[in-house]
């Protein structure tokens, strides 16, 4: 699941650039997010240039993201103002 998410930002971030708009970022406690700042972190390790890391269940936890709820996760998107973002058309 986790290259779906990180696939899905990239390209949305593509198409910002092509228009000249800055990078869209998802916040650190969202869990997506939070994984993505994890990965670019462990990265910088020569562990991390090594190692595929999966967001699972006990990294989630242990970055303090983990929701298992539905409505607990869409509350937290909609907190965030980020409910349908990747639905609405990109403008310059």
């Amino acid at each position: 699941m986790d290259v779906v998410y990180t696939a899905e930002l990239a390209g949305y971030n593509a198409a910002r650039k092509g228009l000249g708009l800055s990078p869209f970022e998802l916040p650190k406690s969202l869990a997506a997010g939070a994984f993505i700042a994890h990965v670019g972190e462990l990265l910088k390790t020569d562990e991390g240039l090594y190692n595929s890391p999966q967001a699972d269940k006990d990294l989630l936890i242990s970055l303090g993201v983990y929701r298992e709820k539905e409505v607990d996760i869409t509350q937290a998107v909609q907190e965030f103002g980020l409910t349908g973002v990747y639905d609405c058309p990109l403008n310059r």
